[in-house]
């Protein structure tokens, strides 16, 4: 008769220890999980602060582009108008 109780008992402790073996193994999972993700997060983040500043410097160059070329229109333009004089008049 007690090995008719022990035997369930037996199964369910075996039940209960693969059980608690699975939560171990499944937080552990987890937590590598949660590692790499955080990894990844903070390398994602640091390429995207590179190509913000990347892109703010070809806006600052562009930037200065533009008004260069403005610069050098408005000097030709400004020189078309007045007339060279490179003869001198008698």
């Amino acid at each position: 008769m007690l090995s008719n109780i022990t035997r369930p008992c037996i199964v369910i402790y075996a039940k209960l220890q693969q059980s608690a073996e699975f939560i171990a193994e499944f937080k552990r999972a987890n937590s590598a999980l949660v590692t790499a993700y955080e990894k990844a997060k903070k390398k994602h983040q640091s390429r995207l602060k590179k190509v913000e500043a990347q892109m703010m410097a070809m806006v600052e160059r562009h930037d200065t582009q533009v008004r260069m070329l403005k610069q050098r229109i408005a000097l030709l333009e400004e020189n078309q108008i007045r007339p060279i004089h490179n003869e001198t008049s008698l």
